[in-house]
């Protein structure tokens, strides 16, 4: 119970960092590996972040996967389109201080609710850590012809590819360090996780989507 009170307070958190949240799409705060069967030809672990519908499995270092649920949280968005490019999803992963992780038990405990004047303190304290992106290429290609900023199209600073599948093209995208409303003890988990960065996008497996956004 109190896992879900906190499940549910960390989604009230990140709601306004994701944008574009899918009604229909299955959006969580905790993503588990998917009981489905594998993708034909491809090898996705067990314990994987994956979202089937999107094509996008994240594999993550023990010392990050330990903290899914806690200090991290991962959140899907579908069906979203930002200029002239087709988004068809992203898997976000995002940071909470510890301090908002043991305020929220606290809250659940006692039973309380978050009043706006703490969302205000709290929410700056929610980093956005990383995204896989999943894009409609045409339209991309059309988008890159006069512009190759991928900012305006992912929302984050830094995109890099991750290949194509069909007519999808992966990117994974992270923001510059961001360390402002983090105590010194939380600033220091922040840049351990966003160290790993390069392990976690060598590890992303992007595939055939099993239902396309654009249906």
């Amino acid at each position: 119970m109190k896992k879900a009170i906190f499940i549910l307070c960390g989604l009230l958190l990140i709601g306004s960092l994701t944008g574009c949240m899918a009604e229909g799409n299955g959006s969580s705060s905790h993503i588990p590996s998917s009981g489905s069967s594998q993708p034909e030809g491809i090898h996705i672990p067990e314990g994987a972040l994956r979202v089937d519908s999107l094509g996008i499995a994240m594999v993550l270092p023990q010392s990050m996967a330990e903290q899914v649920g806690s200090t991290l949280l991962t959140s899907a968005a579908g069906d979203c389109v930002r200029s002239e490019v087709q988004i068809y999803g992203q898997l976000f992963l995002l940071y909470q201080s510890q301090e908002v992780y043991d305020r929220l038990m606290e809250l659940s405990r006692l039973g309380q609710e978050l009043s706006n004047e703490e969302y205000a303190v709290m929410s700056k304290q929610v980093k956005r850590v990383c995204a896989v992106t999943s894009l409609h290429g045409p339209s991309l290609d059309e988008f890159l012809t006069g512009n190759d900023d991928l900012s305006a199209v992912t929302g984050f600073e830094n995109n890099e590819s991750l290949g194509s599948v069909g007519d999808y093209r992966f990117y994974f995208s992270w923001d510059n360090e961001d360390s402002s409303s983090l105590s010194e003890s939380s600033l220091k988990q922040y840049r351990e996780i966003l160290s790993l960065l390069p392990q976690v996008q060598e590890q992303v497996i992007c595939y055939l989507p099993t239902v396309s956004s654009q249906g």
